[in-house]
């Protein structure tokens, strides 16, 4: 359905088909680090869209492939939306303007992909949300109200990027040496790459009704709601995919 980069590819955009006719809809330009068709949230430089990215994006819209940035720096993502004619996403990640971290989406970043059509998908990781110990949901629906105000609640959705229906020692023997591998030396740390780490009211995926509460306590409308759960990444998939 989706890969978060597109290293697979190389210089051989001739691959980008065979993979849509195996199911790929979603593909993420790049995971963290620099490639050959965009730059990553977490490299020492901020790269744009390459030649050969800008050529992948025309082709993934000509497809009908979702284009993702969630893991694109902050280059990379303006580009994006500016080269692609359909809606552009950054699938899980935060908004900067509430908590800093390498892979929060900058106000900019937000308004163009929202300019796009697109959606901004929340994650629930704490060290993503907000500093230090004992964060809440709460968190998780302030960048939600953040996204929402800055840019219209048809632009929120929910992406959790957490595998939290898996237990605690899997995700500790393949979540941490995978995201030490895809990061700059000294970029991952120990809070950051905890496996086991959740939002209070937000354990696992039992508690998603949290959500639905805390967007009903805050006074979204039905509407709203229902979007902010799902449907506006399927008005993307629709627009896209067909």
């Amino acid at each position: 359905m989706s890969t978060q980069d597109s290293a697979d590819l190389g210089s051989k955009l001739e691959h980008l088909e065979a993979q849509f006719e195996l199911g790929l809809r979603m593909l993420g330009l790049s995971y963290n680090v620099q490639n050959a068709v965009a730059g990553g949230c977490m490299e020492r430089f901020d790269g744009g869209v390459t030649h050969l990215g800008a050529e992948l994006i025309r082709q993934m819209d000509e497809l009908g492939m979702i284009v993702d940035t969630s893991h694109s720096g902050r280059r990379a993502t303006l580009d994006a939306c500016e080269l692609s004619m359909k809606p552009v996403v950054a699938s899980h990640t935060s908004a900067e303007a509430l908590h800093r971290t390498e892979r929060a989406k900058s106000d900019d970043e937000i308004r163009a992909i929202a300019a796009t059509g697109g959606v901004v998908g929340l994650v629930a990781i704490p060290s993503f949300l907000a500093p230090g110990s004992g964060v809440t949901i709460e968190a998780m629906l302030d960048h939600i109200d953040h996204i929402g105000e800055l840019v219209g609640p048809q632009h929120v959705a929910i992406g959790t990027d957490w595998p939290l229906q898996v237990d605690e020692r899997t995700l500790r023997e393949s979540y941490v040496g995978m995201a030490r591998q895809y990061a700059p030396a000294g970029q991952v740390d120990d809070s950051s790459a905890a496996p086991g780490a959740s939002l209070a009211g937000f354990d696992d995926y039992r508690d998603f009704p949290n959500i639905t509460r805390g967007l009903v306590r805050r006074g979204h409308s039905d509407e709203e709601i229902r979007g902010i759960l799902g449907e506006n990444f399927l008005r993307v998939f629709e627009a896209v995919c067909g």
